[in-house]
């Protein structure tokens, strides 16, 4: 058990790997006992060791949700406009969906309903949340 924010270790991972290579000069390094001085043999020892840490946060109340949230989400649409912004595009510019700017009002959508029709509106008490847009402002970028 472990209190929220504390690190936990759930275990590892230990390979160890032995790696042998042997070079030689043809026909010269296969000769008996004299072939050994036209080869060359290496041997490698690797040793790997994978550890996993996690690190539980509990969110008690709605605020410590949107806060963390938020700021995940945030770092999300700087990442879309840093790669927007390198014109490292698999789409062209004008269709490049951005995240919208987060504000604490955004809901989840509606439960799926197979009955409905696509155009339908949402639940009442809930905003559904906005589409991303292509369209930019004077920088270029949207807001």
């Amino acid at each position: 058990m472990a209190d929220s924010g504390q690190i936990i270790v759930l275990g590892g991972l230990i390979d160890n790997q032995l790696v042998q290579n042997e070079q030689k000069v043809p026909i010269l390094g296969d000769i008996p006992i004299l072939g050994n001085l036209f080869s060359y043999k290496k041997t490698t020892k690797v040793k790997s060791n994978l550890m996993i840490f996690i690190r539980p946060v509990i969110l008690r109340t709605p605020e410590d949700n949107l806060a963390i949230t938020g700021g995940k989400y945030d770092y999300m649409r700087q990442q879309q406009l840093a790669t927007r912004k390198q014109g490292v595009n698999l789409m062209s510019d004008d269709n490049v969906p951005i995240l919208p700017k987060w504000n604490d009002k955004l809901a989840a959508p509606p439960p799926f309903d197979p009955n409905a029709p696509e155009s339908a509106a949402p639940a009442p008490g809930t905003t559904a949340l906005p589409q991303a847009k292509s369209v930019s402002d004077a920088d270029g970028y949207p807001d």
